[in-house]
């Protein structure tokens, strides 16, 4: 279920993200010019596909060895994720590409985090999770390194 709620909040960044870019250049006195990325939206379609992939991967391991912490700790990660584009939204003041579908996603999987905490024990859970975001980070900054974004 995760899976397609990554892909949908993926699709709105990938759909506004060139034009998303484009303003906040035109923006001259904007701070945050530098952390934008010069690339295509070939190459952003390419790091998402291979995000989702690895996703997917992930998922299917967890689900068929029935390691539910770690799948619930990747569930915990997404919606750090959206809380981050959250967080960029209100340092810029403005729409953030994938923020309409990353709020509506986080809400629903953290009902869905809630509804299903009995079934996994929360300190291991909360173990995995720093090694998750580390993970997360290095696959970013590696993938970011590889295609040049």
């Amino acid at each position: 279920m995760i899976n397609t709620f990554f892909m949908l909040q993926e699709l709105e960044e990938i759909a506004f993200i060139p034009t998303w870019i484009a303003k906040i250049k035109a923006q001259k006195n904007n701070q945050f010019i530098r952390l934008l990325p010069n690339s295509s939206a070939k190459i952003f379609t390419l790091l998402v596909l291979e995000e989702y992939m690895l996703l997917l991967i992930i998922m299917l391991i967890c689900w068929q060895a029935q390691v539910l912490n770690l799948y619930f700790t990747i569930m915990l990660a997404y919606n750090l994720d959206i809380l981050i584009h959250v967080a960029q939204a209100l340092l810029l003041q403005s729409y953030v590409p994938s923020l309409n579908l990353g709020i509506i996603s986080f809400l629903i999987t953290s009902g869905m985090l809630w509804q299903d905490s009995h079934l996994v024990n929360p300190e291991k859970v909360f173990l995995f999770l720093p090694f998750i975001i580390v993970l997360i980070a290095a696959n970013l900054l590696l993938i970011h390194k590889w295609f040049k974004f």
